[in-house]
């Protein structure tokens, strides 16, 4: 066994180090190519500097909350939604289409079936097996921050690899995690999911709470968010809203503002020439909303003697919009529902509780940050990722069944940057996110932290025509993987994805498949094989159960172990590949496979 434990840490060094060179290669060849341009523009007018070969670009990335990629229009959305009943009007998603289409979307992208794994895949670039959060419910002791570090003792989470960057960082949303000051962002808002209190205090502004601790408090109206490292703060981490009246705002609304107070503080104004004080530095924004996640309609709870309240999850209605069909512009019907209270007229701004405005709203704050880069004059000089964390609740949410779970949206906005437009045949899974960022930023990654993931700029810009063969996916113990035209989901069942825009209406491979498709069976069962199984993980033996508590488990992580594989890399052409050394049965279909599993 320690003989195969050091030839796995050989190969992986060797697998990595290709990687590690196709990355910067790709970045020599960039930077070759802006200094040619730059000396050609000099040669041209004798005069200036070429200013744009150092401006770093600023990258948003949206991560929304438990929204199937068929929930969208530029995936043919069915009439009336992914496995839910029909809304009084169809989803419409001006302001994304336009993204879509003017940038690069992208056909088959892949997430977890859940919302933490999801998280740690795409803040850490690696799978299961390196950062330990397997499902909501299994995450192995301590946070992955702490493991996620290079030899050093370094911190790699995204925010880190950003700010290692030179970049200012700011984290807005839900965050599903402890210690968010840990993360590698500058300043923050945030619905925790986790610590409900700023020292041992709750907030006693906006204290709503529901009877069943399991429904957790607000996010939508009646909100009760931290705010961390603010300016106007004067510790750490401080209650969002502040005032009695806030309790009526909107909070994702929230997570905005202080993503645009974020923005303006670290960009120069062309409209003013006050000086706020801060440098100009190129950014980093990591938005999280929960929009798409059910939550207790605050607005029409009952609230009990204790003070708690009483209501059922369902997609609480956002503010109401108006959209302009010509322009194709939203407006909100009404500024807020505080000034309706207040006015004592019938509150009429809110809309249904339906997952389809919650895509609206989502579409209207991708208009509203357009809209602030255009005002700024930094629209050219930002990348914009749009994605979800997992399949929609009572269609995808918890899935393993076929890409139910696993099948979000991703979308690329980058004027004057993209090679590519449009529709995008290709694979993609969240772990890629860490290593584009790393690209998009010039960080360079330390060769002894390894990543899962594979950059996707060299294929939008152009440097390559490929991108990945495969893309994987994990819940729990299970283990998915597709590639262009097979697929094996969690239950261990194969099928031909071709022709097939739904995942519905993928056909059960058989032995009597096309043999192309029985070469990409065999291909992808090698590289499952490529990928530690829990049993194989450093983090065996670490869950009791799938019913440990919810996002946390005192169990101690045990020594890794050897995963029973090799990694053999070759550079010819700048692609890598896995060959794999023995083999492992197919993991069997247990209970806890099936689709019932508890909703976070």
């Amino acid at each position: 066994m320690p003989e195969r434990a050091n030839t796995l840490k050989r190969a992986v060094s060797v697998f990595h180090a290709a990687k590690m060179a196709n990355s910067v290669l790709r970045r020599a060849a960039s930077a070759l190519a802006t200094g040619l341009l730059c000396a050609v523009t000099l040669g041209m007018l004798a005069t200036g500097k070429c200013a744009f070969a150092a401006e770093k670009l600023n990258v948003i990335v949206i991560m929304a909350d438990d929204i199937s990629a068929n929930e969208f229009p530029i995936h043919g959305v069915p009439e009336g939604g992914v496995g839910n009943s029909a809304s009084s009007t169809p989803t419409r998603t001006p302001n994304l289409d336009r993204i879509a289409s003017e940038g690069a979307w992208i056909k088959t992208a892949w997430s977890a079936p859940v919302c933490g794994p999801t998280r740690a895949m795409i803040m850490t670039g690696r799978y299961a097996h390196q950062h330990g959060w397997y499902a909501n419910n299994m995450k192995a002791s301590g946070s992955f921050y702490q493991t996620s570090t290079d030899s050093s003792g370094q911190r790699q989470i995204i925010g880190h690899v950003a700010k290692q960057a030179g970049y200012a960082t700011v984290w807005a949303g839900k965050s599903q995690m402890p210690e968010l000051d840990q993360y590698g962002f500058d300043e923050g808002i945030f619905y925790t999911g986790y610590d409900e209190t700023i020292d041992g205090q709750v907030s006693p502004y906006s204290d709503f709470q529901a009877s069943d601790p399991y429904k957790q408090g607000s996010w939508y109206w009646k909100p009760k968010l931290k705010r961390m490292n603010h300016p106007d703060d004067s510790t750490t981490f401080a209650w969002a809203p502040a005032n009695q009246n806030g309790e009526l705002d909107y909070g994702q609304d929230l997570y905005i503002d202080t993503i645009f107070d974020f923005v303006n503080r670290h960009t120069d104004d062309p409209t003013t020439s006050a000086d706020d004080g801060e440098a100009t530095k190129p950014f980093f924004a990591y938005y999280t909303p929960n929009l798409g996640h059910r939550a207790v309609d605050y607005l029409n709870a009952e609230q009990l003697p204790n003070g708690d309240y009483l209501g059922e999850q369902d997609w609480a209605g956002t503010p109401a919009l108006v959209l302009n069909e010509e322009t194709g512009r939203w407006s909100r019907q009404v500024e807020t529902y505080q000034q309706q209270q207040n006015s004592g007229d019938p509150v009429v701004g809110v809309t249904e509780n339906h997952i389809d405005r919650h895509v609206e709203y989502l579409d209207y704050q991708v208009q509203q940050i357009t809209d602030e880069l255009e005002r700024l004059e930094i629209a050219d000089n930002t990348v914009l990722i749009f994605t979800t964390d997992n399949g929609t609740w009572g269609y995808g949410k918890n899935q393993i069944t076929k890409q139910r779970g696993t099948h979000v949206p991703f979308i690329v906005y980058a004027p004057g940057q993209l090679a590519v437009q449009g529709e995008q045949d290709i694979l993609v899974e969240l772990t890629d996110v860490w290593p584009t960022l790393a690209d998009i930023t010039g960080f360079e990654p330390p060769t002894d932290y390894d990543v899962d993931g594979e950059s996707l700029w060299g294929y939008l810009t152009g440097e390559t025509s490929e991108h990945r063969e495969w893309i994987s996916s994990y819940y729990a113990d299970d283990q998915l993987i597709r590639g262009k035209n097979v697929l094996r989901d969690g239950r261990g069942d194969w099928y031909d994805t071709r022709g097939a825009s739904d995942g519905d209406s993928f056909i059960p491979l058989t032995e009597d498949s096309d043999p192309e498709l029985l070469a990409e069976k065999r291909m992808l069962e090698l590289a499952l094989e490529g990928i530690p199984s829990l049993e194989e993980s450093q983090y065996a033996g670490a869950f009791a159960s799938t019913s440990a508590s919810l996002y946390e488990s005192t169990a101690a992580i045990p020594e890794p172990t050897a995963a029973g594989l090799t990694f053999a890399a070759a550079l010819l052409g700048l692609r890598y590949v896995r060959a794999i050394e023995g083999g492992r049965a197919e993991p069997a279909c247990h209970p806890s496979s099936s689709s019932n599993r508890p909703a976070p």
